[in-house]
């Protein structure tokens, strides 16, 4: 069955595009490199208030998800997010979705 997680952040301030861009760089190299993560979308929050940023991350299945928690590639996120205050607010929900 597949997993998604549902990761909600919020910063001190908005992430340059160039801070941005980087970001989408290491959720595209773990895709690569995590076997069964399959596909990510993120956005901007559009409106005022409420956290900038919500990403759902797809994987094939729990195994694949439980792959990717200890894996270098999402430390390699924190990483680069931890300095930029993403512990500001964070929050995260994994879970088997239904589509309706």
């Amino acid at each position: 069955m597949t997993v998604h997680r549902i990761v909600m952040l919020d910063f001190p301030e908005v992430l340059s595009d160039a801070e941005e861009s980087q970001f989408r760089g290491l959720l595209d190299a773990a895709v690569l490199e995590v076997d069964g993560f399959e596909s990510y979308v993120m956005g901007r929050n559009q409106s005022p208030g409420g956290m900038k940023y919500a990403l759902v991350l797809r994987f094939a299945d729990q195994a694949a998800h439980d792959a990717y928690v200890p894996h270098p590639a999402h430390a390699a996120m924190g990483e680069f997010l931890r300095p930029r205050g993403f512990t500001h607010q964070l929050a995260v929900v994994d879970d088997a979705l239904t589509i309706g």
